[in-house]
C-alpha cells in the first residue's frame, strides 16, 4: 500500500471511540501517492473487521479522486459498536 497510498495522520486506536469518533479519528489521514496506479484500475480494498466502515471509507474518499475504474471491498468479518 505505501507506495500508491500513504497514511499520513499517526491516529489513536478506534476501538473505544464511538461511531462518530471514529469517522472524525480518520478523517483526512490517507493520501495517494502515485494516482497513475489507481488510474481506471480495478482496486480491491480487504480489511480485517469492518466495523463502522470509517477505515474504508476515507480511504474511498482518496482513491475515487484518481478515477479507478472501480472500488470493491472486502472483509474477514463484520462488527456492531
Amino acid at each position: 500500500m505505501g507506495d500508491v497510498l500513504t497514511k499520513v495522520t499517526n491516529t489513536e486506536t478506534q476501538t473505544k471511540k464511538t461511531k462518530l469518533e471514529r469517522w472524525q479519528n480518520v478523517e483526512d489521514s490517507f493520501r495517494i501517492v502515485k494516482p497513475t496506479a489507481l488510474y481506471k484500475k480495478n482496486v480491491l480494498l480487504v480489511d480485517d473487521v469492518i466495523t463502522t466502515g470509517a477505515t474504508l471509507s476515507a480511504l474511498c474518499d482518496q482513491m475515487v479522486k484518481c478515477d479507478p475504474e472501480s472500488i470493491t471491498v472486502g472483509a474477514l468479518a463484520t462488527g456492531v459498536t
